[in-house]
């Protein structure tokens, strides 16, 4: 739902819709390597939902999401308008 209120707001002059798309990709990228990894577990007292995901891994999402994103400014820097 959000997506789509943010692309309907692109369509107003003035607004770059990239930028929205941009967001979403850099957003779903860090959230699929650095998001919680949930496992159900059983503990004495029942099950319980523990994050086997660690910082190491946090880290590799931020820094992939971070170059990714630094990637593509770089790249439109030197290809130019």
């Amino acid at each position: 739902m959000v997506v789509a209120v943010n692309l309907a707001f692109g369509m107003q002059s003035g607004i770059d819709n990239w930028g929205h798309l941009g967001g979403l990709l850099g957003g779903l990228v860090f959230a699929w390597v650095a998001g919680p990894n949930f496992k159900v577990q059983q503990t004495l007292n029942g099950l319980e939902l523990k994050d086997v995901h660690s910082t190491h891994e946090a880290w590799w999402g931020f820094l992939l999401a971070g170059g990714l994103a630094s990637a593509i400014v770089i790249g439109k820097m030197i290809v130019g308008q």
